[in-house]
């Protein structure tokens, strides 16, 4: 299961990469899926935290990720310095 989160994250970056103006938005299937993937974002979130800008969904709103809260789903994008 390690993996097969760092290969989505890598590609989810990937992507980003190359189409830095878009954005990627990840929800699971199920709570527990969900769960998964707020484990693989935690565990590159300091890595990638000025790189990125990375929200949670979570009581009918988009608001900034923080680690160790649950989020039914996630929007990840590239920062833009002004």
């Amino acid at each position: 299961m390690p993996e097969i989160l760092a290969t989505v994250m890598a590609v989810i970056l990937d992507y980003l990469s190359q189409y830095a103006e878009r954005s990627v938005v990840i929800t699971g299937n199920s709570s527990s899926r969900t769960r998964l993937y707020q484990i693989a974002i935690n565990m590159i979130f300091d890595e990638v935290k000025h790189q990125l800008e990375i929200l949670g969904y979570q009581h009918q709103e988009w608001q900034a990720f923080k680690p160790n809260q649950s989020y039914e789903s996630f929007l990840i994008a590239r920062k833009f310095l002004d």
